[in-house]
């Protein structure tokens, strides 16, 4: 099972590392990154919720959700 974090405004994927060890070990965390932060950091910020929408989704698109629920 795949969990799909998203940070929160300002964070990073790293904001969820503490998470990581309490799941169970079947589950398997998978976090997007916002433009202009973290790994992304070189990138524009998004302001406009449209099109960090769609960046969102291409993220997931990308992910194998085979076993997703």
């Amino acid at each position: 099972m795949k969990l799909i974090c998203i940070p929160y405004a300002g964070g990073t994927k790293h904001a969820y590392r503490k998470l990581k060890p309490f799941l169970e070990k079947r589950i398997s965390m998978c976090t997007l990154e916002i433009p202009g932060r973290g790994s992304r950091s070189w990138e524009d910020l998004i302001s406009d919720l449209d099109l960090l929408g769609e960046d969102l989704y291409r993220q997931v698109k990308k992910l194998d959700l085979t076993d997703y629920v």
